[in-house]
Parts: structure tokens; C-alpha cells; sequence
């Protein structure tokens, strides 16, 4: 079913302006198709890797609208490869992995994204969003293994009639 297309800047441009309309129609099928269809007409130069770039965060957007975060992250993975100061593709990654409850993964690309454009204002909000949430979930982690040790210990103790609540921390 594949063929081999001739490599056509302006033709891949026109595909993926196509792609961008039938996504602002919310037609996120149609809209995969022609990102793919632009990244098979683009040609594999250093010249457009910026243009495939956008071709694979776009898809990587359809994606996120279809909730299927692990095709973002590949998505936008692509678009990174292609282009490591690519801030949206940073972001939109991030997004992915904080609804995967990948929150340190989020905070890295975000920290990413911050160091590209450090006057970028939405990037520095879901940094400082993201950053919080994850803090509380590694104090929240924390926490819970410590009750849980806790209870351990005092499972292990109430054999011998003793509690933790008998001993003080130094």
C-alpha cells in the first residue's frame, strides 16, 4: 500500500496547512493523515527538520485530543529528535506524561522548555503547576511508606507486646 513519493517541500507545507485545517474542525482522523502524508512528501534534510518537526508535534496534538497519551509521547519524542528547542513539542509532551502520572517526566521537559524561552509565560505556569504537583505526590509517596514501615515495625513489635509508640527518634 506504500509508495515511494517524490520529496516536495511545498507539497509536504501544503499537506500539513491541510492537516491544520481539518484539525480546527476537530477532525483529528483526516488530520493524522495528511501530518503523515506531509512527512512523506518533506524532504529528510537538516533544512526541513524544523518543518517535519511541527509535522510530528501537529499529530502528536490529534492524538492528545483522541486521549492517547503514549502516541503523543511518540509524537512529540519525533519532534524533539528533529528539534531539542522545540518548545510546543516540549509542552505538549508534558502534558502527555502528566496525564500519564509521569510527573517527573513532565517537570524535565518543562525545565526544558523554560531554558529554551525563559520569558515564555506559559511554560514557566505548568513549570511551577507541575513542579508543585510533583512535589506533593513525592511527599505524599513519603508519607505512606512511612506509615507503612510503621506498621511493619509494629506488627513485627506487637509479637514481643511492644508498639513503635514506645521508642523516640533521636
Amino acid at each position: 500500500a506504500y509508495r515511494v513519493v517524490k520529496k516536495n517541500s511545498a507539497r509536504a507545507t501544503k499537506l500539513k496547512e491541510l492537516g491544520n485545517a481539518r484539525y480546527k474542525n476537530q477532525d483529528y482522523f483526516e488530520s493524522i493523515r495528511y501530518y503523515g502524508q506531509a512527512l512523506a512528501y518533506c524532504p529528510t534534510d537538516e533544512t526541513h527538520a524544523h518543518l517535519r518537526a511541527v509535522c510530528y508535534s501537529n499529530r502528536g496534538a490529534c492524538y492528545m485530543a483522541l486521549g492517547k497519551y503514549r502516541r503523543v509521547v511518540e509524537e512529540t519524542s519525533m519532534a524533539i529528535e528533529l528539534d531539542p528547542r522545540y518548545v510546543r513539542a516540549l509542552m505538549r509532551r508534558a502534558k502527555a506524561y502528566e496525564l500519564m502520572d509521569r510527573l517527573e517526566d513532565a517537570v524535565e521537559d518543562l525545565n526544558a522548555a523554560v531554558d529554551v524561552d525563559k520569558t515564555y509565560v506559559p511554560a514557566l505556569q505548568e513549570q511551577r503547576r507541575v513542579n508543585t504537583l510533583y512535589k506533593e505526590k513525592t511527599e505524599k509517596m513519603k508519607e505512606e511508606m512511612l506509615s507503612k514501615l510503621k506498621g511493619f515495625g509494629n506488627t513485627i513489635l506487637g509479637k514481643f507486646g511492644m508498639s513503635l509508640d514506645n521508642f523516640e527518634l533521636n
